[in-house]
């Protein structure tokens, strides 16, 4: 009991890498000789010291027993490596970045300055140019640089007046007095009413064409007569075509078809040879009437098609 017993101290074995809650130091017996550490790395303190481009790339740092001394190792490749491998950046990261802004453009190496010529006398026109401005060109996947396609027309400012209201009111009234011009020909002429909405079609028409510079009336137009107001008069010459709902009115509409382009033949100043042409289908359009028993609404449009064509 009362003797001194001898206790041999615990060996404590050194850990790497040293904790940083850990200030016991331990002296070691042979100060020149490196420890090995036993049992696994820890690589936490490890993974901490490497950059984060590195940890993305797949790259960890771990210590080797043999040789004392960490070295990195690439998980994705397998590669291994003793010094710490070089941080390569990518050129543009296409989630964050993806238009390569927050790239840094490369360095140019800049030339060697030259002599200076003498300057002479600059023109007037490079006076009024001023310095140019740098073109600033982005690093990323997409050419933004594309060329315009827009066509610029050099004109004269707008010319038209202010509205006013008499102004207007001369204008609807004009208008109005060109409706009834319109549809006074029409019944004088071709003893026909006019189209319905054809005055407001040709208005627009001719108002596309227009260089005039009133903002409702045409004044400047070429061709000067509208093809498509003549064609409109002509489909309603003799007679203004309808469809039909029965097949009764579609014989009543031929017949009446034909009689009026008899008429019209008639009382016009015509050559021979076109009354000759229009009295021989007139009655020949009669003659069908007289013996086409049961005939279809296809059959007398049919007719008046070839009869409008002749």
């Amino acid at each position: 009991m009362n003797e001194e017993a001898d206790i041999k101290p615990i060996e404590e074995r050194p850990v790497w890498p040293p904790l940083e809650g850990n200030s016991l130091q331990v002296a070691s017996p042979h100060p020149h000789i490196p420890l090995t550490p036993q049992g696994t790395p820890i690589n936490q303190g490890f993974e901490c010291e490497l950059p984060f481009e590195l940890v993305q790339q797949g790259w960890k740092k771990f210590w080797s027993k043999r040789e004392s001394r960490p070295y990195f190792w690439n998980k994705l490749t397998g590669e291994s490596l003793w010094e710490m491998p070089p941080v390569v950046k990518p050129q543009f990261d296409s989630l964050s970045d993806p238009l390569g802004i927050a790239v840094t453009p490369p360095q140019t190496p800049q030339p060697a300055p030259q002599t200076p010529l003498p300057l002479g006398k600059r023109r007037a026109s490079e006076d009024l140019q001023g310095p140019q401005a740098k073109k600033f060109i982005l690093a990323g996947p997409w050419d933004l640089e594309i060329s315009t396609n827009v066509i610029i027309f050099e004109r004269p400012p707008c010319i038209y007046m202010h509205s006013h209201p008499e102004v207007e009111a001369y204008r609807c009234a004009m208008l109005a007095k060109l409706r009834q011009c319109y549809q006074e020909l029409c019944h004088s002429r071709e003893a026909i009413d006019a189209p319905k909405d054809s005055f407001n079609r040709w208005l627009m028409e001719r108002k596309v064409i227009d260089t005039g510079y009133d903002p409702l009336l045409s004044s400047s137009c070429y061709p000067e007569i509208s093809l498509s107001m003549y064609k409109e008069i002509m489909n309603d010459i003799p007679i203004k075509l309808v469809r039909p709902k029965f097949t009764g009115d579609a014989r009543k509409q031929l017949s009446r078809w034909a009689e009026a382009a008899k008429t019209i033949m008639e009382s016009r100043n015509a050559e021979a040879e076109s009354r000759k042409v229009v009295k021989w289908n007139v009655d020949e359009t009669f003659q069908w009437l007289r013996k086409t028993v049961g005939a279809t609404y296809d059959d007398f449009q049919a007719r008046i098609v070839h009869f409008s064509c002749k």
